[in-house]
Order: C-alpha cells, then sequence, then structure tokens
C-alpha cells in the first residue's frame, strides 16, 4: 500500500542529481535517477535519517536523500514508510555454536550537521565476530541488514534534550546477540 500524500507540498524538485534507492541507504540498489530540476512526489519518509520517500513521473517508487532537494513541507509530519526487510546474499561463515564471540562498537563520529536549527550527530555501530552477517538496531528499530561484514551509520538529532540515551544491538545471523547503552552529547553546530 502506498502512504499517504502530504497534502500541503507533496513535491519535491531536485537542486542536484539524485538516485532513488529501494532502501533509505546509498549502498542499496539503485531503482532509479533524477536529474537537477526534476520533480518527484513525497510519499512518506524513512524511520532514521533524512529520507524521503518518493515517487518519479514514470511510477517507479524508493527513498532518496532529502537534503538534495528543495521543499517547504514538514519532514517529521510526513508518514513513515518501513525499510523493506533484505534477506543476505552470502552465507555465513562459521556453524552456529562455533562462531567467535559477537562484539559491538557503538560511538558518535565527531562533529555534527545543523539544519533549521536542529542539530545532527552520527552514531556508528559495527559488529565483529559471529558469523559475519549483522542487523543493527537501535532503541530496539531495526536500522539496518542483514549486512555482510559491514558496519552502520545514521544519525540523531537534539530535538529531544541537550543530550540522547540510546540502545545499540547488533545480531548476528549465527543468533548471538550484543546490547550497548549509548550517551551523545555535544549537540554544538560546528560545520558552519
Amino acid at each position: 500500500a502506498t502512504p499517504t500524500q502530504n497534502a500541503i507540498n507533496p513535491t519535491a524538485v531536485a537542486l542536484l542529481s539524485a538516485s532513488i534507492f529501494t532502501e533509505p541507504d546509498a549502498n542499496a540498489t539503485e531503482i532509479t535517477f533524477v536529474d537537477a530540476g526534476d520533480s518527484v512526489t513525497v510519499l512518506g519518509r524513512s524511520p532514521i535519517g533524512r529520507w524521503f520517500y518518493v515517487q518519479d513521473d514514470r511510477g517507479n517508487e524508493g527513498y532518496t536523500y532529502a537534503p538534495r532537494y528543495e521543499w517547504s513541507g514538514d519532514f517529521e509530519a510526513l508518514p513513515i514508510v518501513p525499510v523493506p526487510t533484505a534477506v543476505p546474499a552470502t552465507t555465513p561463515t562459521c556453524e552456529p555454536g562455533h562462531c567467535p564471540q559477537l562484539f559491538l562498537d557503538l560511538y558518535p563520529l565527531p562533529g555534527s550537521r545543523c539544519e533549521n536549527n536542529v542539530i545532527y550527530r552520527t552514531i556508528y555501530m559495527r559488529g565483529q565476530g559471529g558469523d559475519g552477517i549483522y542487523t543493527y538496531y537501535w532503541n530496539d528499530v531495526k536500522m539496518a541488514g542483514p549486512l555482510e561484514n559491514e558496519g552502520f551509520g545514521f544519525e540523531v538529532n537534539n530535538l529531544s534534550g541537550p543530550h540522547v540515551i540510546g540502545r545499540g544491538k547488533v545480531v548476528s545471523g549465527d543468533g548471538q546477540v550484543v546490547e550497548k547503552e549509548l550517551f551523545v552529547s555535544d549537540f554544538t553546530c560546528n560545520n558552519q
């Protein structure tokens, strides 16, 4: 089912050329390409990050990076479009019960991004060990995966206050799970 369109302004115009992807991730499969000046219909947004869920004039639907577009609507008011579940294209590197212990690296990357009085910090998660197939969660919401031997980054913002406390989790394809709590502060505009 297609999400409800934003009645205020459903059209966004590409400021730069942009791709439309199957997932809100530049490493995902590209569905099509939008040239600078072309319009797309905004149908929703990704659960995390600054990705529109759009439809182009040929009926292709997918995720595209919102900052590459001129759009006057309220991003936070858009309906959230769930990310499709991916199936790993590889096989595990070990048998369950015989895999190395799973570990989770979880930390904020240096710097921030400021937009419309909102400050964003990037959080990075990376599983190590297990069978090398990782699915990542933030506060029990699936963020990415399964990914093969890859980490994952996403943004949090300061709308809830001067710091963010969250729980990162990685699940290895062999069933191991590791969770960590993370305190994120230093929401200052240092990119101007």
